[in-house]
């Protein structure tokens, strides 16, 4: 006989992932804050394909344009310096892993007051992430809490020469545009006072790693050793290539259950193109691959990405 009893599940459906929804968007703090106090910002989310993806922005009362405080990245917290008094909006977007929508759900936390305080340079953000290729222009924005009117300096120091160099003198703008030309890993500072004042600077604050390379990661392909599916116990070995970007490049990999519904990074940053997965007799089912490319030396979460599309490992 073939078998003396049997017993099946019966028809089942497999739906695809929900929509994001941001179900909640808080901070830490009560209203109002300190200017200078940090406030954290916590976002929680249902749906979409992890790990989710989040942006934070403000919208500063001086000009009511929105800015990116803290980009794209896999936390759902960020930290914001509250800069001067005034009241502010912040937002933050979510979109899923390898999404390159601008966001999927988006929510605005509204009012934020903050009061006075000691002058300082809470504030200090580029327009750009690093690296970028030289020739490009990279906006900075210093915002100062303290009395004004206020005035500002900036200055750049490059680690290649060990020298700083003023790049814009004192005056009361508080932008600065820098269009880097030479390859190399820069900081860039601002310098406050108010206006009158024969001091070199009242407060100061530094951004480093500001990074010029030959140019960005421009495309990225994965390709795979075996036809797909294969059956369990046989090795599947990814090869991630890019171009662009200056070398050596780091590449980071993620293996998707669809079953549990969970990303798990199998292999972290590191020069080695390559990964190669040996799915144990237990692990049938439907997968996908991904892989972060980014150059040595970023801490952006990823700067390119390629994905293998769902395969299937079956018993």
């Amino acid at each position: 006989m073939l078998y003396e009893a049997t017993a099946a599940t019966g028809p089942f459906t497999v739906t695809a992932a929900p929509p994001v929804s941001i179900t909640s968007f808080t901070k830490n703090v009560k209203s109002p804050v300190a200017a200078g106090t940090t406030v954290t910002w916590t976002a929680a989310v249902t749906g979409g394909v992890g790990p989710l993806q989040y942006e934070f922005w403000v919208q500063s009362p001086l000009d009511s344009v929105w800015r990116v405080f803290r980009p794209y990245g896999t936390s759902a917290t960020a930290a914001w310096v509250a800069p001067h008094q005034g009241t502010f909006n912040v937002g933050v977007r979510v979109r899923s892993a390898g999404s390159a929508v601008a966001s999927e759900a988006s929510q605005t936390f509204s009012n934020v007051q903050v009061s006075t305080a000691a002058p300082s340079i809470p504030v200090f953000t580029a327009d750009r992430l690093f690296p970028v290729p030289p020739g490009t222009t990279v906006t900075w924005t210093a915002e100062a809490g303290g009395t004004g009117p206020l005035e500002y300096a900036f200055w750049t120091f490059r680690a290649g020469t060990g020298q700083w160099t003023q790049a814009q003198a004192y005056s009361p703008v508080q932008t600065f545009a820098w269009t880097p030309t030479i390859l190399d890993t820069y900081t860039v500072q601002v310098r406050v006072r108010p206006i009158g004042s024969t001091a070199a600077y009242v407060a100061y604050r530094n951004v480093t790693g500001a990074v010029v390379s030959s140019g960005a990661i421009q495309s990225v392909g994965l390709s795979v050793s075996q036809r797909l599916p294969v059956t369990v116990t046989t090795p599947i070995r990814w090869t991630a290539t890019a171009a662009g970007g200056t070398a050596p490049l780091h590449f980071q990999y993620w293996l998707y259950e669809v079953n549990s519904g969970v990303w798990t990074m199998v292999q972290d940053y590191s020069p080695t193109p390559t990964y190669t997965w040996t799915p144990s007799p237990a692990l049938f089912g439907q997968y996908a691959l991904q892989v972060w490319i980014r150059q040595a030396g970023s801490t952006a979460a990823y700067e390119a990405y390629a994905a293998s599309g769902y395969f299937t490992v079956t018993p």
